[in-house]
């Protein structure tokens, strides 16, 4: 904000009338009450800038009041009133004026007068004129005369001028203009700024005719505004930006930026796509001398503010400009990128709702400009390359809206076919061939005409006329350059890659049952996936990629009867090549033993793994820089996990026919039995505790089956109520077994309630032992627990039924004093009613031979299990 224009004079008169006198009579004075000369004004506030309504004359002298001499007048709106006072000669008077303002009570002392202010809460009391107010001290002589009184309005006046001429993009519709945190309490005499006690609130705004005056000449019109008094002085002294005259440099400075007036212009904006819109335009500008550091704005003075709006003004989003746009233009080229034929043109479209033709987005242009031609469409751009364009180059055309809000590019490349094609396989690793086919597209005879020279020595060439063959002898990067009659016509490059020479592991595992490990070495990409023999040239492999294999036995690898060599090592390893036209690896484990010294004399497999040698590929030829690989051969326990068997109890003993016999089976489960990479079906176990008799197999490498044989234990056959199972491995090429030296427990547990048999004993008390052949009828379910447990109460009284489940009796017979209820009592025969038959006493004991693990169960079962076969298994 700039100030233009002067300030205009306040007048403080200082008047005598006529020439030296001695004091005496009186005298008839005419004040001229002076309000300006204009009389027009633009704004809301409807009345002449001059124009005085009301008038209040006070006289005072030795600083009171006289009241006689006290003039109220109502002038109408004019700009000047002739008024008539006596006055006493020789006397000095102060002459108070106050125009188009109301007192709510007269000073009495001209002091009292000189504190008054003015307060407001906006422009609607200004209908009648601005506040004027003035003080003139007078002397008065002999002589009748005339005194000029000229009154200061309390206002300063704003003229704007908005210039919306330089929008060539856009155009703006003005909705309101106003003047905002103008100053409500102003002093007639003295300095007036806004403060916290006095406030602010919304100043004068611009009248209807006035804003479509704006938008109707966009140029030239300037409408006026008037504002309080608001003196806040040099806020910011060492600015010299004008957008930083923001609310927050007035913060950040000390200053408050709620007493600063502002003038705040709204309006609607589009551009003349009418796709980038705003319904919200909105600009602030803090007031003052001047547009930098001055907040001022002084009774009395004129301010002259230009306001010119361009296009790029209405794009920004801050406190003095925020134009709140919506922008739904569209502007894309489909597709991006395209690859044209020399004189051939194509045309990528543009997907847009904005004009060429208008400006609403222009074109730009990169790369080869002198090889293509450019031509707008208004669908989007015509490319053509040059007959003479090289192959590979390439235009770009950029189509930007005209703020540069929206880009969007295509590029054009140039394809020219070459007239001589090379094709074939590609070669990448050391040890490959390939051929390359090369054609004129002109269909002549290329016999004795070409020559394909290698630039370096990562390959070799070899052929004549359209066939050649490129071998790969040394990693590097490399140019074949096509010679056709002498001329290069062409060429591309080729990488040569070392192929890495690798173990599939470390470490590599070989099971004890002697099955045979693949193991290679062998060649792998760089990304690590495995080259096969196939994928190189025969010949090339054999001089450059072929390696031998050596076997190490270290002294950290020894055991305590380890050879110096492997094949007289406890255990030996095996070695064979299985490779076809490559060298490939098969190790095994020979045997367990040497020189009657078992493995485990050797070794202790506490930790998992024992290590048995060193093995390590080596190239012959070392000047294509493969690597050695190396990795380590090891063992492990075949029946590595520790703990016991998966419990798998009997809730019921076998249901085994007393004419025909078979045997029982019991499925034993442990997770991760046999080892990976040792083979269940060269492992087996045998019972260590229990009883010797019964039978193992794996079933898987996760389950053993335990066999009960009939013709051993015949209808009376029951599990021992404990077997310890040791499991076995055999090398399936030695035969040698392996036996570890964990123990696995198996558990079983017996169904009393169908199937024992409870009798007296020599000592007064119970055993309660276990009987197969307990009958049964094998085509109808079982009988309920009614009909074969009887019990009887304390007092011999008979009771049918045991509905009470009874818990586990182990061990001992205080245990089953324990864990049963004293008062039931077991029959022989569930079917008996003669009570001679019940066993009577609360001591129950167990043989000696069956005092182990076994926990006798009494359950309820009145429906068999027929998946059993002869066991509930929990």
């Amino acid at each position: 904000m700039k100030r233009l224009l002067s300030v205009l004079p306040v007048l403080l008169l200082a008047s005598c009338l006529g020439g030296d006198a001695e004091p005496g009579g009186t005298a008839r004075v005419r004040f001229s009450v002076c309000g300006g000369s204009e009389t027009l004004t633009r704004s809301s506030v409807g009345a002449p800038e001059d124009g005085i309504n009301s008038l209040l004359m006070l006289f005072y002298e030795n600083g009171s009041l006289l009241p006689a001499l006290t003039v109220s007048r109502d002038a109408g709106g004019s700009d000047s009133l002739a008024v008539e006072v006596s006055l006493g000669i020789g006397h000095d008077y102060e002459v108070v004026a106050f125009a188009n303002c109301s007192l709510s009570q007269i000073p009495q002392t001209y002091s009292a007068a000189m504190e008054l202010c003015y307060t407001c809460d906006g422009i609607d009391c200004w209908s009648d004129g601005v506040p004027m107010a003035c003080s003139l001290p007078l002397t008065v002589h002999y002589g009748v005369t005339s005194v000029r009184l000229q009154l200061v309005r309390l206002v300063a006046k704003l003229n704007l001028t908005i210039d919306t001429s330089p929008l060539q993009h856009g155009s703006i519709r003005f909705t309101s203009i106003a003047v905002r945190q103008m100053n409500c309490r102003c002093p007639f005499f003295g300095p007036g700024a806004a403060s916290g006690d006095g406030g602010v609130c919304d100043g004068d705004l611009a009248s209807p005719d006035d804003l479509q005056s704006i938008n109707a000449r966009g140029a030239g019109y300037q409408t006026s505004f008037y504002l309080l008094e608001n003196r806040q002085g040099d806020i910011l002294p060492l600015n010299q930006n004008p957008d930083n005259k923001v609310p927050q440099a007035v913060t950040d400075a000390g200053g408050d930026p709620g007493l600063c007036t502002y003038l705040e212009i709204l309006g609607t904006y589009s551009d003349c796509s009418g796709h980038l819109t705003s319904d919200s335009l909105a600009a602030h500008l803090f007031l003052g001398f001047d547009a930098l550091g001055n907040f001022d704005l002084v009774r009395n003075c004129r301010y002259d503010v230009m306001l010119r709006i361009t296009d790029d003004g209405c794009l920004r989003t801050d406190w003095k400009i925020n134009g709140y746009l919506e922008d739904k233009r569209t502007l894309v080229f489909t597709p991006q990128s395209l690859k044209a034929k020399p004189s051939q043109a194509v045309t990528p479209s543009l997907n847009t709702n904005l004009s060429y033709a208008a400006g609403d987005y222009a074109y730009s242009l990169s790369g080869d400009t002198n090889s293509f031609t450019v031509e707008p469409l208004a669908s989007g751009v015509r490319v053509t390359p040059a007959s003479t364009v090289l192959d590979g180059k390439s235009v770009t055309v950029t189509a930007r809206t005209w703020d540069g809000a929206l880009t969007t590019s295509c590029t054009v490349t140039a394809e020219v076919e070459p007239r001589f094609i090379i094709e074939g396989e590609p070669v990448l690793y050391i040890g490959q061939r390939g051929v390359l086919h090369i054609t004129d597209r002109k269909g002549t005879d290329l016999t004795g005409r070409t020559q394909l020279d290698p630039g370096g020595f990562c390959a070799t060439v070899e052929g004549s006329g359209s066939t050649w063959y490129v071998n790969a002898v040394e990693s590097g990067i490399d140019y074949l350059m096509l010679l056709v009659d002498n001329w290069v016509v062409g060429g591309f490059h080729i990488e040569v890659l070392t192929p890495q020479l690798q173990f599939p592991s470390d470490s590599i595992m070989l099971p004890l049952d002697g099955a045979g490990v693949e193991c290679g070495p062998y060649y792998c990409r760089s990304d690590g996936t495995r080259l096969n023999y196939s994928d190189f040239d025969p010949g090339l492999y054999e001089s450059l990629l072929r390696f031998t294999l050596t076997r190490d036995n270290e002294w950290d690898l020894r055991g305590k009867y380890w050879g110096e060599h492997g094949a007289s090592g406890s255990p030996a390893v095996a070695v064979r090549n299985v490779g076809i036209g490559e060298d490939s690896y098969e190790f095994r484990l020979d045997r367990f033993s040497y020189g009657g010294r078992a493995i485990w004399e050797n070794y202790d497999f506490a930790e998992g793994d024992a290590g048995l040698e060193y093995i390590k590929a080596s190239v012959i030829n070392k000047d294509i820089r493969v690597h050695d690989a190396q990795a380590t051969l090891y063992t492990r326990d075949p029946f590595a996990p520790q703990g016991a068997f998966r419990t798998v109890e009997s809730d019921m003993l076998a249901d085994w026919p007393m004419h025909t016999g078979h045997d029982e089976t019991l499925n034993l489960y442990l997770d991760g039995l046999v080892t990976e990479g040792n083979d269940y079906g060269c492992a087996s176990a045998c019972a260590v505790s229990g009883s010797g008799n019964l039978s193992f197999a794996f079933e898987d490498e996760s389950n053993v089956r335990m066999t009960i044989p009939y013709d051993t234990y015949g209808a009376a056959a029951a599990p021992p109520y404990e077997t310890a199972v040791a499991l076995r491995m055999t090398n399936r090429n030695s035969g040698e077994i392996y036996q570890s030296w964990k123990r696995y427990a198996a558990r079983c547990r017996v169904n009393l309630a169908v199937g024992g048999i409870a009798s007296e004993n020599s000592t007064g008390g119970s055993d309660i032992s276990l009987q197969w052949s307990f009958p049964r009828p094998l085509t109808e379910p079982f009988l309920s627990l009614e009909d074969i447990v009887v019990g009887t109460g304390g007092s011999g009284s008979n009771r049918r039924g045991m509905y009470n489940v009874l818990y586990s009796l182990n061990r001992t017979p205080s245990a089953v004093r324990n864990n049963y209820y004293p008062s039931y009592e077991f029959c022989r025969h569930g079917a008996s009613a003669d009570p001679s038959n019940y066993v009577f006493g609360d001591s129950y004991q167990l043989p000696e031979y069956q005092t182990g693990d076994y926990r006798f169960m009494v359950w309820r079962y009145s429906v068999r299990n027929s998946s059993s076969r002869g066991w509930l298994d929990r």
